[in-house]
């Protein structure tokens, strides 16, 4: 009879000579062993396989694919190969602390309800220490602004992602963790150890200002897809109004009004459907609320006297407040019609 081990440690890698020898001690150094290191090299061009290739432990299962297809179908294909109860997710420019699967194990097993489990983690080289919400309620919340995992920390249910059919998300690269952590949130519950047990590298070659805005344009789907946990025609009906608030574009005040309405409705489903914990997400959403208000009442081309009007009907129905001098210039602003200038370059 075949035994399968227990954890799939999955590493997809791509060029990292540099740091891959230490990250793949650091696995093979763990006090938990029984586990199979899947590594997924993406069509390197330099040292990275010859320094794999000489490692010597069985464990390792090098897979090298003929031509760079992407992190995600890395990840995707790693998914598809595990034959671990659970997957441990790492990179291969971290450093996994020895208890790091030990702790991780201890608590999946503990807890068969969760599906996924992060750790907090320490920036290499630094004493910064981050953090992550470590209960579901929490994260769920955490979920609609951002990721709620540090991604090379996570381990994850094999047999959950199997039943629902679960893999990364191609097309919200490089965002695809963000997406798949609100896929789990809805199949079970989600968790995060606070004690570190990861050291992350920063360097050059992480996430580029092209694909940062990418990873903004998915998480910006992802977060709306959250919210049709509370109403499944979120996106159809309110999708270009809500990309607008999380980008931070402004809105007009016939928008503002619509926001302002579809955060009453949110808040009116989350009572009938408890999603999301009641006051967390009355907080977010009306701080999201204000931020909109606020955004606009400040447009600098914007002032009039519908503007005063518009300002004090908001400071009197508790939506806002500028405080006094603030509110002084927004009023004289208003009063005399200010426009500015229009600079010619």
């Amino acid at each position: 009879m075949i035994v399968s081990p227990l954890i799939t440690v999955l590493m997809p890698v791509y060029n990292c000579e540099a740091f891959i020898a230490a990250t793949l001690e650091s696995l093979l150094q763990q006090t938990f062993s029984d586990f199979e290191l899947l590594v997924i090299d993406d069509a390197s061009t330099d040292a990275t396989v010859s320094i794999i290739e000489g490692f010597d432990d069985s464990r390792i299962h090098l897979i090298v694919k003929p031509e760079n297809t992407g992190y995600t179908h890395s990840l995707n294909r790693g998914l598809s190969m595990a034959k671990g109860v659970y997957i441990a997710r790492m990179d291969a420019d971290d450093i996994a602390l020895p208890e790091r699967l030990a702790q991780q194990v201890a608590f999946m097993d503990a807890h068969p309800e969760v599906v996924a489990c992060g750790t907090a983690y320490q920036i290499m080289d630094t004493s910064q220490v981050v953090t992550f919400p470590t209960t579901h309620e929490a994260i769920r919340l955490r979920l609609l602004e951002q990721t709620c995992f540090a991604h090379p920390t996570v381990m994850l249910r094999t047999s959950v992602l199997r039943a629902h059919g679960l893999q990364y998300a191609v097309a919200k690269e490089p965002a695809e963790d963000y997406d798949l952590w609100i896929a789990l949130s809805r199949v079970g519950q989600l968790a995060n150890l606070d004690t570190v047990l990861l050291y992350y590298r920063v360097h050059d070659a992480q996430v580029s200002n092209t694909r940062r805005a990418r990873q903004l344009a998915s998480k910006v789907d992802s977060r709306i897809l959250i919210l049709s946990d509370l109403l499944s025609t979120v996106k159809a009906t309110y999708g270009v109004l809500l990309t607008k608030v999380f980008t931070g574009a402004y809105l007009s005040y016939a928008e503002v009004d619509r926001f302002r309405a579809l955060v009453a409705l949110l808040l009116e489903r989350n009572v009938a459907l408890g999603a999301f914990e009641a006051e967390g997400l009355r907080y977010y959403l009306k701080r999201l609320e204000h931020k909109q208000v606020k955004q606009l009442l400040l447009h600098p081309k914007r002032f009039g006297l519908k503007h005063l009007m518009y300002y004090w009907q908001c400071h009197f129905d508790g939506v806002v407040s500028l405080g006094f001098k603030t509110s002084i210039i927004v009023s004289v602003k208003s009063l005399i019609g200010y426009r500015p200038k229009e600079v010619v370059l």
